[in-house]
């Protein structure tokens, strides 16, 4: 078994050196290559069968070892395969350990993993515990194992089987975010640079500052992880170049923003296979001209970076790539040549803003043969604009065979048909191609791809009839049509052979679903069901209670007619979301839906139920939407144990009560409408105290409640309060400015508006008077802002703090008996979108500062006592005469009142002038008369003055005057005689 080059060597070495020959890789070169393994196992063997010997008295004699050799031989080459692949050895029934006695000192032995039992050298533990002291905080990850004089034994450290020197170490994960971090990186003493180490990796580890170059010297190194480390930062990658063996970069997280020799550094690391660069502020792509970028790297990952314009052309020279990650970006096309990168097994391109594909995508795929996924999703374009990213014309021809699994276009602006050449994807699991604008029918050809487990079509343009191919997918578990203008007969046909479907959505379509209710569907797994919209009908579909895994059912907007069924519970134990709105239920309202534990959201909305509401809630529910239907009585106490309720609409019944006791009964929602009731009662102070504290919509608007409006509301982070059309009193509360919901003027906070999901309040809404329309806001709920107080009782004036709402959408104050002016800084509303103010007694000028809401598109300031000329310009052109009428003082554009002169006053000014004086008025008079008396001091002292105090000046004033006496006497007397001369002659 030995050549005889290294019989020398083989037969005279000493005992120590002629095993680290046998186990070293010499012998394998021309002999056989199993050999280095297999005598480490056998010496394995033989020292544990000496330890049975010695200790247990078992003897074995040689011919029983060769067996078991060779069995263990198998498994080491089995690990060792799995640990170059870079999986994980933690199988038991894949990679086993096999331990025995420690051997005498200066012998070593082998597990078939491929550590070593000998302790580690006495330099380099030293230097790994020097290396844990520079963490402030050692009680995480593998750090808080390093304990002991074997090193090789500690977490996160592996040392050579032969030799016994460190050549892995894991520290990852050794602190959380920010509680730890490295005070002496730049010190190689207290570093591991000194160790011959082969991988290292300092992922999350709690670094900051800069990359220590040191690591520039760890010239073995075969992988060094340095990711999830957010504070660590480098502006010079050049000490990269150092480390020629190396084979995984990650930087992950790292600011390398500045590092514009980056990829030229990586270009000088000839082994570099993988390199993960997202999210280190990456924004352009420095190479050096004819020098081809990473052509040997395999998986390259700039996700979550600044990237922008087209893709770079550096790209193309990356021949061996097959994974590229640029996802997260503001790339914006996709040339040509990117189909010429055969080796592509992985392309993703999410999430950027790519309108145009140079060639279409079929350019992309024709060539790209190994290709397993693509995709191009979210893309942040605007749907309306010019998009040019298409499928493209042809067929495809490049490849004998197309690997291509996964199809991700969901979002990315496609203005196009289905190519029929989706059907000869014949390997596709994924097609989704959802939230786009596909228009035609749906290829008949799909139906060939029978191993597709999911496909999107939702939210689209497309029409026609579904194809009744698509009923063959016998593999298919998600099937997603819906929200399209897709019609016909949507029957069993189309499921005949979908045995392992999962989520079927085919709602809001022009469909009409013809099923027998006793159908029975081949199908026992179905957890989703949409069929919204679908003419489904008269009765409820008893095929539907066969599906006892059914999570959620969307049957709304149909022509269901009869009762709930009584056995729903039973029959669907794990329901989560169950939506019946908008058909023709009738009868009341079953108790066995309490039963049903795990529901989550429960709409029965628009039908025609009556009676009380159960009195048996419990469980999980979060939303609860009970509103239009014809139920009575009062609001159920059992609502109390709904710890979790955050949506409560019982809207539009003949629901009754004092408001008080109504409302102790609901703990912290965050919406609550109970508008379109007859509640009575007063809003009571200590129940908002105690029961509303999170709410952030709250309508009451139509019942019958009578009292102030408590100043407790005032500290809730309301977003929307609909108090309308009730019988309140008393005044605005000035307090209004403490609506924190309502203060701030960006849309950053929407996602905060409910600690819902979207799934859970996708279809809900809220109803809202809002620029003259009642209006369901469900979508756009989240971003609105409004307040109404309309047609009540209300007095006083508009508080000056309202105009703090810098938030607020929509105001609506009209039918009540408020009065004096409209608050001068309401210019400063810019949010405000619709204002109504009819309908008052409020009386003086318009703002003119009104005129920088650019924004406001609906105003009526109809039926009140305004006085002077409309102010003109911006949007108050827009306006018509409606807006202004009933103001018999107003004059100008729109009115056919021209303005001339000084306005008539208002009777509202006379009546009320000694109550609700403007304070701009009363300046403005202080400062006229304080101009007139320091006009006439002024005068009076700039005369007489000067002629008390100058004599000569008095003097000649005075000649002055006697000389003008005497010359107007003689004049006059001269002229009398003239006249009397003159009657004379006459």
């Amino acid at each position: 078994m030995v050549n005889s080059r290294f019989s020398n060597k083989f037969f005279k070495s000493n005992l120590q050196e002629w095993i680290l020959l046998n186990l070293s890789n010499d012998l394998s070169q021309e002999g056989d290559s199993r050999w280095n393994s297999i005598f480490g196992i056998a010496c394995w063997l033989i020292w544990k069968q000496r330890n049975h010997w010695i200790f247990n008295g078992k003897t074995e004699n040689a011919i029983t070892l060769s067996p078991l050799i060779d069995m263990h031989w198998k498994d080491f080459a089995q690990a060792d395969k799995i640990r170059n692949m870079g999986l994980s050895s933690s199988s038991p029934s894949e990679v086993s350990t096999y331990d025995s006695y420690k051997p005498d000192k200066g012998w070593i032995k082998i597990n078939v993993d491929g550590n070593s039992t000998s302790s580690c050298n006495e330099r380099e533990r030293l230097a790994l515990l020097k290396f844990r002291e520079s963490f402030t905080r050692t009680t995480l990850g593998p750090l808080s194992s390093w304990e002991g004089d074997d090193c090789c034994n500690w977490k996160g450290v592996s040392c050579d089987a032969i030799t016994g020197h460190v050549i892995k170490l894991d520290a990852s994960l050794s602190c959380s975010p920010q509680s730890c971090s490295m005070k002496c990186t730049s010190d190689p003493k207290c570093g591991v640079t000194n160790i011959k180490l082969t991988y290292l990796s300092l992922s999350s580890s709690g670094f900051s500052g800069n990359i220590p170059h040191e690591l520039g010297n760890l010239s073995n190194l075969d992988v060094l992880d340095l990711s999830g480390n957010p504070s660590l930062h480098d502006d010079d990658i050049g000490w990269l170049s150092g480390l020629s063996s190396l084979k995984s970069l990650r930087l992950s997280g790292v600011s390398l923003h500045k590092a514009n020799n980056l990829f030229q550094v990586l270009y000088t690391l000839p082994s570099l296979v993988q390199a993960e660069f997202s999210n280190c502020g990456i924004s352009k792509i420095h190479t050096l001209p004819h020098v081809p970028l990473l052509p040997n790297v395999e998986y390259l990952d700039l996700s979550h970076n600044s990237l922008d314009g087209p893709i770079p052309d550096a790209f193309q020279n990356i021949t061996a790539i097959r994974d590229l990650d640029l996802s997260y970006n503001s790339l914006s096309s996709v040339p040509h040549w990117l189909g010429n990168l055969h080796s592509l097994v992985h392309l993703t391109l999410s999430f950027n803003s790519i309108d145009r594909i140079e060639g279409s995508i079929i350019s992309v795929l024709r060539n790209t043969c190994s290709l397993l996924s693509l995709d191009l999703s979210q893309q942040n374009i605007d749907g309306s604009g010019g998009s040019l990213v298409s499928f493209g014309k042809g067929n495809l021809s490049g490849c004998m065979r197309y690997d291509l699994e996964e199809l991700l276009l969901s979002q990315s602006g496609i203005k196009d048909s289905l190519p029929s050449w989706l059907g000869e994807l014949n390997n596709l699991k994924t097609l989704d191609l959802s939230n786009n604008f596909f228009h035609g029918e749906i290829p008949a050809s799909l139906g060939r791809l029978l191993g597709l487990v999911k496909l999107d079509f939702s939210s689209n343009q497309l029409s026609g009839t579904i194809p009744e191919s698509l009923g063959q997918m016998v593999n298919l578990s998600t099937l997603s049509m819906s929200r399209n203008s897709l019609e016909g007969t949507f029957s069993k046909i189309h499921l005949q052979n979908l045995s392992s479907i999962e989520s079927l959505q085919i709602g809001f379509n022009k469909l009409s679903v013809k099923i027998d209710s006793d159908w029975s569907p081949p199908f026992q797994f179905l957890s989703e069901l949409g069929m919204a919209s679908c003419n489904i009908g008269p009765e409820f579909p008893q095929w539907l209670l066969k599906q006892e895994q059914l999570e959620s059912l969307d049957l709304s907007n149909n022509s269901i007619r009869g009762t709930i069924p009584e056995n729903i519970a039973d029959q669907l134990p794990y329901l989560r979301y169950l939506n019946l709105k908008g058909n023709f239920l009738e009868g009341s309202i079953p108790n066995t839906l309490c039963e049903i534990f795990m529901i989550a959201t429960l709409d029965l909305s628009n039908n025609e139920l009556s009676g009380e509401v159960p009195n048996c809630w419990r469980g999980e529910l979060t939303v609860i939407n009970l509103s239009s239907n014809r139920l009575s009585g009062h609001i159920p106490s059992s609502f109390g144990n709904l710890s979790r309720l955050l949506w409560l609409n019982l809207s539009n019944n003949s629901l009754h009560g004092d408001l008080t006791q109504a409302l102790k009964n609901i703990k912290k929602p965050q919406i609550l409408d109970l508008g379109e009731n007859q509640f009575s009662g007063i809003i009571s102070s200590w129940i908002v105290e105690s029961s509303l504290q999170e709410l952030k919509v709250l309508r009451l608007s139509q019942n019958l409640l009578t009292g102030d409006i408590p100043s407790s509301l005032c500290h809730l982070p309301l977003r929307i309060i609909d108090l309308a059309s009730n019988n309140l009193s008393g005044s605005i509360p000035t307090c209004v400015s403490n609506f924190s919901g309502m203060v701030k003027q960006s849309r950053d906070d929407s996602d905060e508006f409910l600690t819902l999901s979207d799934d859970q309040f996708k279809d809900q809404g809220v109803k809202q008077v809002l620029k003259g329309l009642e209006q369901d806001y469900t979508k756009n709920l989240k971003y609105l802002r409004n307040i109404d107080l309309s047609s009540n009782n209300l007095t006083g004036i508009i508080p000056e703090s309202l105009t703090h709402l810098l938030g607020l959408n929509g105001l609506n104050l009209a039918h009540n008996t408020l009065s004096g002016n409209i608050p001068n800084k309401i210019g400063e509303m810019r949010s405000l979108e619709s204002l109504d103010l009819s309908s008052n007694k409020l009386y003086s000028s318009i703002p003119t500062n009104m005129l920088t809401l650019t924004s406001l598109s609906f105003l009526n300031l109809s039926d009140n006592n305004f006085s002077g000329p409309i102010p003109r310009g911006a949007q108050f052109f827009t306006f018509g005469p409606s807006s202004f009428g009933g103001n018999p003082f107003l004059c100008g554009d729109p009115l056919s009142n021209a303005c001339s002169g000084n306005p008539p006053t208002s009777p509202g000014n006379v009546d009320e002038s000694n109550d609700y004086d403007d304070d701009d008025e009363k300046k403005e008079k202080v400062l006229f008369y304080f101009v007139i008396a320091l006009g006439f001091i002024t005068g009076f002292w700039g005369s007489i003055g000067v002629l008390i105090y100058k004599r000569n000046w008095r003097h000649a004033c005075f000649r002055r005057v006697e000389n003008l006496a005497d010359i107007l006497y003689v004049e006059t007397v001269i002229r009398m005689a003239r006249l009397k001369k003159m009657i004379k002659k006459n």
